[in-house]
């Protein structure tokens, strides 16, 4: 049985408007609801919420990531080499190319001011 064919529902003219606005530096496309929203806003709302010590505070200005990739590692080695953890896990364990955590906001559209809920990504 053949997997079942995706249909573009956009017509030429709709997939070049589409094209043309992600192009565009003013303003940020998010979502598979997509909302449009200018960057100004986007930018002054990400920052109002990081800067809320509530709910965030500062830890440093470097990035950590390529410090705690080494100390994983060497615990991650230890436990290989101690018998606590097989091959596999061992390679599991350890990423060969981690990234930082990104921060970024989905738009509520549906709520007064549309005010930004926060995302925490990692890997």
């Amino acid at each position: 049985m053949q997997p079942k064919r995706v249909t573009d529902n956009l017509s030429s003219s709709e997939r070049m408007t589409l094209h043309n606005l992600k192009q565009r530096q003013d303003i940020i496309i998010k979502g598979s609801g997509t909302v449009v929203m200018d960057k100004s806003w986007y930018i002054e709302e990400r920052n109002r919420q990081l800067n809320d010590t509530k709910f965030y505070q500062k830890l440093h200005d470097d990035d950590l990531t390529t410090n705690i990739k080494l100390r994983v590692k060497t615990c991650v080695n230890r436990m290989h080499r101690d018998e606590y953890t097989d091959d596999k896990t061992k390679i599991y364990l350890i990423q060969s190319d981690p990234k930082p955590e990104r921060f970024y906001i989905f738009s509520k559209i549906h709520k007064t001011g549309n005010p930004g809920r926060p995302i925490v990504s990692s890997n």
